[in-house]
């Protein structure tokens, strides 16, 4: 609802003289220009709740929460083979490696014998590649492969390589 102030002409007139009188004619002028409208209940700005936005995970929130008690190696071999570049690949005779722990897909520059080719997500040679250059991804099929095979299972640590990588 609305309600309008409602001030009569003759005391405008009067507050007028008054005002006059002590020099405030102008402030009259402005007040009998615009009546004042008053909003009854008053208005109230509403803020909305800003969206809760998680924190990107780091490398070292996202090895501890996937390996545990194996987080340090995990974290050094991933470091001895991709220095963490997420999109790094390695395309070679005997590799189609991917990602963080470099996952190989296939052998012969990806055209060969299938490694973990039926782990990964994905139709096609790209859609699987890109699956594993998302860190988190990469950590679930290295999860899997440690378990199954042993850090032997990554070159980076059968040859001593990640030692240099342990913090």
């Amino acid at each position: 609802m609305r309600y309008q102030n409602h001030i009569n002409y003759k005391e405008l007139l009067v507050i007028g003289v008054v005002l006059l009188s002590v020099g405030y004619a102008g402030s009259l002028l402005k007040l009998m220009e615009s009546p004042k409208v008053v909003e009854w209940p008053p208005r109230i700005d509403v803020v909305k709740a800003q969206e809760i936005v998680e924190p990107t995970p780091t490398p070292k929130d996202i090895f501890e929460a996937t390996f545990g008690d194996d987080a340090r190696d995990m974290k050094a071999i991933a470091m001895a083979e991709s220095h963490l570049i997420a999109d790094k690949e390695n395309i070679a005779e005997k590799d189609c490696s991917i990602g963080w722990f470099q996952i190989n897909l296939a052998h012969d520059f990806c055209n060969g014998k299938k490694v973990h080719w039926d782990k990964v997500p994905g139709e096609t040679l790209e859609e699987k590649k890109e699956w594993l250059k998302i860190p988190e991804n990469n950590v679930i099929i290295a999860k899997f492969i440690l378990a199954t095979q042993g850090k032997r299972a990554w070159s980076a640590y059968s040859s001593g390589a990640y030692l240099k990588f342990l913090e």
